[in-house]
């Protein structure tokens, strides 16, 4: 997920530097790292562990804040697994 998500802000950086050139004339320097886009989709675990240095651990397909979430047997089938995944 970290490749896609990077690739993702790598592209909306170099359109606002090509946005940033067509006005002023000026080049960009662009400077992306990976591990700091995936630190912002997990901000609440890292600030945890650099002020509490705990880390947390799998949680499976549990969610903290949101319920129901996880996959489900389907009464009366055998081979039926829905999965609820409330968007945020």
């Amino acid at each position: 997920m970290d490749d896609s998500i990077s690739a993702q802000h790598g592209v909306f950086a170099i359109l606002a530097a090509l946005y940033h050139r067509s006005k002023t004339g000026k080049g960009q320097y662009i400077d992306l790292s990976m591990i700091e886009v995936a630190m912002s989709f997990a901000p609440e675990q890292a600030l945890n562990y650099a002020i509490n240095g705990k880390l947390k651990g799998p949680i499976g397909n549990q969610d903290e804040y949101m319920a129901p979430h996880g996959c489900y047997r389907c009464k009366g089938r055998t081979n039926g697994w829905p999965s609820r995944f409330p968007m945020r």
